[in-house]
């Protein structure tokens, strides 16, 4: 069963407003309600001494075996930043499912508080599943393109659910506002029938293809990952130990400038050329690491990108990378991939590198951060655009080589070969909780067929909290993964490493 109620919770339905009070509905709205022609509408409006200050219309409409909601909003002053509506209270005997991280499920144990979850960065499919005993409901939104957000709040013995739909930066601009269309589908079974639904969803969107029919052949056979530095002598070691044919080795530090200095430079250390060459003659596949917007404010091409250096849509702030530990500290902005200068640029660039080195696939870093960019839209291309414009003029320029990309979303798995897939909040080190999030495969079950997600870092085993983030990668489905800094570790494997080299091998 399905009702629109109202929802009187402090952080429930309304029109958010940066800088202001949210106008919500539990705050002194004005709320008439009509039925007509299987639409349910209600209106919320705000007033104060000078006017009407807000309006707020949502509908809800019956479709074939589902129910579709979508808002509309007004503001008087300038400065709307997301219209939301609620799922005031779920029973937390429910299972909230989140493709976030991997797949998150929260439950009766799931900590108590608030978690938001942003499109795409932190919320990689943009659904929900409520997961009961024998079946469940699918929410879902209409548009992959477009920034929103899922809040899950866990009070006392329920969950309540929040659903933004937000409009491209800049938000001081915007009065008026349409959301997305949210639907909200039943189903029966367990939550890989929701999910698989969801799939359908994507398919019919043209947004799931599989691997064998949109990457470079060899791709597919890829059984394990090695993260490791260019040390030639290793490289016997580990054909020893796998298939070079069917191995990938991840080389992150690579460039004259060291890891993560200088970009967009992308000229090699001299160590590079001998080391890609000794790992093709033993039949491995190479990969280098390079940032898909990143740029050296030192660097001379700082000064044509700089009006394209993204900055957050509330504050106001240039987003940059900073990495003080770092001797000298790291430092680089983040170029919005709307501008088809700096698509150009990468294109230009990594295919140097192809012709130089024969490289066989790039790890482009940070293809997660996806900004809602204060500075507006480019041509009208946001940042979701412009990420998905370079990974398709990569591709075309570049069809042999396989793509990789940091953390696993909709809006990039559909560019990809291999996704560097994240852990729960635990990119550099381990949090409390961590060990919850296995057993819930969402973003294997939905992309691993078009896209092979890898693990993160720290996967030698080499103490307790290593071994934990490589169960988890395991209960994930990621690709055995390793990351190794001698022949020893090969020859004296920690179990996690064992593991992993087991699983290469079938």
């Amino acid at each position: 069963m399905f009702a629109l109620a109202p929802t009187r919770e402090p952080n429930g339905a309304g029109i958010l407003r940066p800088g202001r009070e949210p106008l919500r509905l539990s705050t002194q709205a004005r709320i008439t309600r009509r039925e007509h022609g299987g639409v349910l509408t209600e209106s919320a409006a705000w007033r104060d001494a000078a006017g009407e200050i807000g309006a707020l219309t949502t509908r809800l409409a019956r479709e074939t075996r589902r129910l579709a909601l979508t808002q509309s909003g007004t503001v008087r002053e300038k400065g709307l930043s997301a219209l939301a509506w609620s799922i005031a209270e779920v029973p937390d005997t429910v299972q909230v499912l989140v493709p976030g991280a991997s797949g998150q499920m929260f439950g009766v144990s799931a900590p108590q508080g608030r978690r938001v979850f942003e499109y795409p960065l932190t919320w990689e499919c943009r659904f929900v599943l409520l997961q009961g005993r024998s079946g469940g409901i699918l929410i879902y939104s209409s548009d992959q393109r477009r920034f929103q957000a899922l809040t899950v709040e866990h009070v006392g013995r329920a969950f309540r659910l929040l659903f933004e739909s937000r409009p491209d930066a800049p938000y001081e601009e915007k009065r008026a506002h349409e959301s997305l269309v949210w639907r909200m589908e039943p189903y029966t079974g367990d939550w890989h029938i929701g999910a698989g639904r969801y799939r359908e969803v994507l398919a019919a969107q043209g947004l799931w293809t599989p691997l064998r029919r949109h990457g470079p052949a060899w791709a597919a056979q890829i059984q394990t990952v090695v993260t490791m530095g260019m040390d030639i002598p290793m490289l016997s070691e580990l054909a020893r130990a796998m298939d070079p044919r069917k191995t990938l080795l991840y080389i992150a530090d690579w460039r004259r400038d060291g890891y993560d200095r200088n970009y967009p430079d992308y000229t090699a250390s001299e160590k590079f050329g001998p080391f890609v060459r000794e790992a093709h003659r033993l039949g491995f596949r190479v990969m280098p690491h390079v940032n898909y917007f990143g740029c050296d404010p030192k660097h001379p091409l700082y000064q044509k990108f700089s009006r394209y250096h993204m900055r957050d849509p509330v504050s106001g702030e240039h987003l940059w990378w900073d990495w003080p530990f770092a001797d000298p500290p790291i430092r680089f902005a983040y170029i919005n991939p709307a501008s088809a200068e700096w698509r150009q640029l990468m294109v230009e660039r990594l295919s140097e590198i192809v012709k130089l080195y024969g490289v066989d696939a790039f790890h482009l870093d940070q293809t997660l951060c996806i900004f809602n960019d204060r500075n507006g839209p480019i041509n009208g291309l946001n940042c979701v655009d412009g990420n998905v414009l370079l990974h398709q003029e990569l591709r075309r320029a570049l069809p042999d080589v396989a793509l990789s990309g940091e953390g696993l979303n909709e809006a990039i798995a559909p560019g990809l070969s291999f996704a560097q897939v994240h852990l729960f909040r635990s990119g550099h080190s381990n949090i409390e909780g961590l060990e919850r999030t296995g057993g819930c495969a969402l973003n294997d079950f939905l992309f691993g067929k078009i896209c092979r997600s890898f693990g993160y870092s720290r996967l030698g085993g080499r103490d307790a909290a290593e071994e934990l983030r490589a169960r988890i990668h395991e209960e994930h489905n990621a690709l055995p993964t390793i990351t190794i800094r001698s022949a020893e570790e090969i020859d004296n494997p920690t179990p996690a490493v064992r593991r992993a080299l087991e699983r290469a091998r079938g």
